[in-house]
C-alpha cells in the first residue's frame, strides 16, 4: 500500500519535464524518431489490451 500512496501523491504534471521539452522546442532542439513515436503506439496499444 505504500507505493500506492507515494504514487497518489505525485503530481499530475512534471512540472521540470515539461519545461525542458518545451525550451528545447522552442530552440529547435526537440527531434522525435517516428521510429520511435511508432513503437510507443504499438506498446501503448497492447498494454491497454493486456490490463
Amino acid at each position: 500500500m505504500k507505493a500506492k500512496e507515494a504514487y497518489e501523491k505525485l503530481p499530475d504534471t512534471r512540472s521540470d519535464l515539461v519545461d525542458e521539452l518545451k525550451s528545447k522546442i522552442e530552440a529547435g532542439k526537440y527531434n522525435v524518431a517516428s521510429k520511435d513515436v511508432a513503437e510507443k503506439i504499438i506498446h501503448r496499444a497492447v498494454v491497454d489490451k493486456t490490463v
